[in-house]
């Protein structure tokens, strides 16, 4: 059957992450959702959430397309939830139920209809000491019951499957790899008119280098702040940082003051989605050195946005980079700042990564994440039919 020839079909998702995540789990519900939907409109969507707090930006226009329906689910803590979410996706007739942040809701497990559940990572298992006992165990049994009830495991990138297959032991033919798209916004070019005003409006420097990601220990922050100071002084730019602030960022900031060079970090705050590719495009370099991730959508941001990137060498981000961005050891501090300099200074240099960001970036489409998706869906089905 071909995906012209697919029927009409009704798709339930666990869309929590859709609503109130504002980093990468949410980013990748919206963004399948609304490639799905615009791709094709035929299928009918649910979105299972409760609702607890104000939803995450791009919501709104997602949710009024015609062809998703959103579906409350009960969030008491009463003996009543299991048996009125039950209902809830009954009563949908869904065709097929797809889990987009790593777990499968106990209300499903009953539902008479492939299954699939997407992984993203397992960053728990590498920085174990990030979490307390009962958060590893509680993970681990969560992922766990995700992948035996599912009928299909997707992947988001390669090396996620081999963690799975490691720490798992799923067997492989289970798992598809299915890359993700970054949102269409960071593939439009700005003026320098734009680009200028963003800057304006956040307080940043005319020229500078860039850190987009969540400031904990794995995302590594601190070995960019290292190569900055390894720099000579015609050599600086400021580091534009961008983030919510926790701990670690003190750990960096302490770090700078005792080097010299803390008034070169910015940390502009509430930069909107609609905001940050005209960060992005006004940066010298991107520089996203985390110690590992399920995919590293900042990577292709960075891509998309037509600036050079260099990023780390491990876990899934040669992947996410390609032959198109600088792939180092990010626990080497002079790599980095090699990096820096070569890449900043030569404008020949430059242009060629922006070109290849371009080229790989291609591989990445929000088109290509839909039909990638849909024929995953089209099989599943299809296996379940032969059962």
């Amino acid at each position: 059957m071909s995906m012209s020839a697919m029927p009409p079909v009704r798709i339930g998702f666990e869309a929590k992450r859709l609503f109130q995540s504002k980093t990468g789990f949410g980013a990748y519900a919206r963004n399948l959702l609304s490639s799905l939907s615009r791709n094709f409109p035929e299928h009918a969507y649910f979105l299972f959430s409760p609702f607890d707090g104000a939803p995450a930006e791009d919501v709104q226009g997602l949710i009024s397309h015609e062809s998703i329906t959103v579906d409350e689910l009960s969030g008491d803590s009463n003996v009543f939830r299991p048996v009125k979410n039950i209902w809830e996706h009954q009563k949908r007739k869904l065709t097929l139920y797809h889990g987009l942040s790593q777990w499968v809701p106990r209300s499903v497990r009953w539902l008479k209809c492939p299954k699939l559940v997407t992984i993203h990572d397992l960053a728990y298992k590498h920085y174990p000491a990030d979490f307390d006992a009962e958060q590893l165990k509680e993970r681990d049994k969560q992922i766990m019951k995700a992948c035996n009830i599912a009928d299909c495991i997707v992947a988001v990138s390669q090396s996620t499957k081999r963690d799975l297959i490691e720490h798992f032991e799923i067997p492989a033919s289970k798992i598809h790899v299915v890359y993700q798209s970054c949102h269409n916004r960071f593939r439009r070019r700005w003026t320098a008119l734009e680009i200028e005003s963003v800057k304006k409006q956040y307080g940043l420097p005319s020229h500078y280098f860039l850190h987009v990601g969540s400031m904990s220990a794995r995302k590594n922050l601190l070995v960019i702040v290292e190569a900055l100071a390894k720099l000579t002084e015609s050599e600086r730019y400021p580091l534009v940082i961008i983030g919510r602030k926790t701990e670690y960022t003190n750990v960096v900031e302490e770090y700078a003051k005792k080097v010299g060079i803390h008034h070169l970090l910015v940390f502009p705050t509430n930069v909107s989605n609609a905001d940050l590719p005209g960060v992005y495009q006004g940066a010298r370099l991107f520089l996203y050195l985390s110690l590992y991730e399920g995919f590293g959508i900042p990577v292709l941001e960075g891509l998309c946005s037509r600036v050079p990137v260099v990023t780390s060498n491990i876990s899934s981000l040669p992947e996410a980079g390609g032959a198109a961005a600088r792939i180092i050891d990010p626990t080497k501090s002079d790599l980095v700042s090699d990096a820096m300099r070569e890449i900043s200074n030569s404008d020949e240099l430059n242009q060629k990564m922006i070109e290849k960001g371009i080229e790989h970036s291609s591989q990445f489409t929000s088109d290509l994440f839909a039909n990638k998706t849909m024929e995953l869906y089209q099989h599943t089905l299809a296996q379940s039919g032969s059962r």
